[in-house]
């Protein structure tokens, strides 16, 4: 079964844990990043046969265009556990 849901903060460890498996980080990246930028609201989830399979997140951002702060948000740590790529799940996250 597949669920695709908004993360909530229990998710965190299972996004970090993601993550690192995807890209590599450091545990003390992954700890300052998931304790300070990790935003649920804006994050998704989805879980196969109840494994976090991928996710997605983004966090608020302010940038400055021509001398006015425009917020925005920027999308990063797209991420498919390996064992998971290649199923289409990636084109699930239309919300």
């Amino acid at each position: 079964m597949i669920e695709v849901r908004s993360a909530v903060w229990e998710d965190r460890k299972d996004f970090s844990d993601l993550w690192q498996l995807c890209f590599g980080d450091s545990d003390a990246f992954c700890h300052w990043f998931f304790h300070h930028r990790f935003e649920p609201s804006l994050s998704v989830c989805l879980k196969a046969d109840d494994v976090f399979a991928a996710c997605m997140q983004a966090f608020p951002y302010t940038i400055g265009i021509r001398g006015k702060a425009v917020k925005g948000t920027m999308l990063c740590g797209v991420c498919t556990h390996p064992d998971h790529r290649k199923k289409g799940y990636m084109g699930k996250f239309s919300l």
